[in-house]
């Protein structure tokens, strides 16, 4: 313990003489200066004047303008497929061939009945004629020549029956081979070679489905209100009031886009609306028709589908990165005096190639914050940057062609082909009988041997 008293006493004998340094150097310094920060530096910009025509946007599903189910309208053994699953096959195309030996063999067998009939005919014309002249003598009886021409009466019936024998004959065999009766894509064959096909209309029957590819229909659901409001549009464009029976004379533009395409590429018209409305939706259901030529559309795609309303009309358009949210109440922040922030509550429209038209709660002159609108708030001073309004890729481009005027209706003929196709127009007639030669003319009644040669003997042939 005494060798290490005078060590602990050294070490400790500095510390009062540190204590008052701190102390002196404390009571000596200056009081902390708090740093002012500037304002905010943002980025500002004019909302965009740019045309536009309002839109009414509504989902739909495509359709085909025609959809044929093929069945077979004789029976027999399925003898060649001559399409394949996917094709597109033009009207009167040979799909199906049934076996034709059992119907080439009708036919035949009713030509040659139908030479029976005829030849039949001829002879009791000849009969006929043979007692009409006796009778005129005296010579024969009035009962004779009363049955003859009921016989000739009936070969002649008879006749007719095995023409129509014939004709019935080879339309059965015209049937065996099955024919699209539109154009269209077909689908897969429900039969294969070999399988005894019956004629009939039940599921089992069917052999595939065509369907037409162009034009294509479009359903969608629209309120009395806008359809109104739709034919007035067009009614004043036309200088004349628009039928509601024929409101695809009217031209009314229409436009759609698939599910996975942007925008609206595929421009059509308006081609039917029912005469009926849904008392529990308030709507009706339209129709538009548009061209597919591409074949890009097919039946039972979801659709996108707008119509245009009114004239076009200068709008105010701003980009998505200058609108804020505050549950659900959509604002902007504009620069009011002195540089200070400002929120102004707006009016929405449509979207526009990813632009956003402002109904209400801008002018043109007004600079908005596009940029760091999370990083302000009202009231606050901020050092403002004027740059262009922000466009997504492609709006510059979209909007100096979009929505200048409205969408033009594609020519006439689309709807003229839709509704031709649709009423079964373009389907094939009953298939005609193959040509067959001049029916020989009845031949004149021959007189008999008394009437050419009076003084024949009574062995005479008659």
């Amino acid at each position: 313990m005494s060798c290490l008293a005078p060590v602990f006493r050294r070490a400790l004998a500095p510390a009062p003489t540190a204590i008052l340094c701190l102390a002196v150097s404390g009571c000596q310094s200056a009081e902390p200066s708090i740093v002012t920060p500037g304002p905010q530096p943002v980025s500002v910009s004019s909302p965009l004047v740019r045309p536009v025509v309002d839109f009414d946007e509504y989902t739909g599903r495509t359709r085909a303008v025609a959809t044929v189910d093929i069945r077979a309208r004789v029976q027999g053994y399925l003898k060649e497929i001559r399409f394949e699953a996917g094709d597109l096959v033009e009207a009167g195309q040979v799909l199906f061939v049934i076996d034709p030996r059992e119907y080439e063999d009708a036919v035949a067998l009713a030509e040659a009945r139908v030479e029976q009939a005829n030849a039949q005919a001829r002879l009791t014309a000849v009969e006929r004629e043979r007692y009409r002249r006796l009778a005129q003598r005296d010579v024969g009886s009035r009962q004779d020549f009363d049955r003859a021409a009921a016989a000739y009466d009936v070969s002649v019936a008879e006749a007719k029956a095995a023409e129509a024998e014939l004709d019935r004959a080879r339309l059965d065999l015209s049937f065996t081979e099955v024919k699209s009766p539109i154009v269209g894509q077909a689908g897969a064959h429900l039969v294969d070679v070999g399988n005894l096909i019956t004629a009939g209309q039940s599921e089992a029957n069917l052999l595939t489905t065509v369907v037409s590819v162009d034009p294509m229909f479009v359903d969608f659901d629209v309120d009395e209100r806008a359809l109104l409001r739709y034919r007035k549009d067009a009614s004043d464009r036309r200088g004349e009031e628009v039928d509601p029976a024929r409101i695809r004379e009217a031209r009314i533009p229409v436009e759609m886009g698939l599910a996975d395409e942007p925008g609206f590429p595929h421009v059509g018209i308006l081609d039917f609306a029912d005469n009926r409305l849904d008392p529990a939706t308030g709507t009706l259901r339209a129709r538009g028709v548009f061209p597919n030529a591409d074949r890009l559309l097919t039946p039972g795609l979801f659709a996108r589908v707008r119509v245009p309303t009114g004239d076009p009309r200068d709008a105010l358009l701003i980009a998505e990165t200058a609108l804020g949210s505050d549950q659900g109440i959509r604002f902007a922040y504009v620069l009011g005096d002195g540089e200070r922030v400002e929120r102004r509550l707006l009016g929405l429209g449509p979207t526009i190639a990813g632009m956003t038209v402002v109904t209400e709660g801008l002018s043109a002159d007004d600079r908005v914050l596009v940029s760091g609108i999370q990083r302000v708030r009202e009231g606050v001073q901020v050092d403002p940057r004027e740059v262009p309004m922000p466009l997504p890729p492609g709006a510059a481009e979209a909007l100096s062609s979009a929505a200048a005027e409205a969408p033009e209706a594609p020519p006439s003929e689309l709807a003229t082909s839709a509704s031709n196709e649709a009423a079964g127009m373009e389907q094939l007639p009953e298939p005609e009988p193959e040509p067959e030669p001049e029916p020989e003319p009845e031949p004149e009644p021959q007189p008999d041997a008394e009437a050419i040669a009076p003084d024949a003997g009574p062995d005479a042939p008659r």
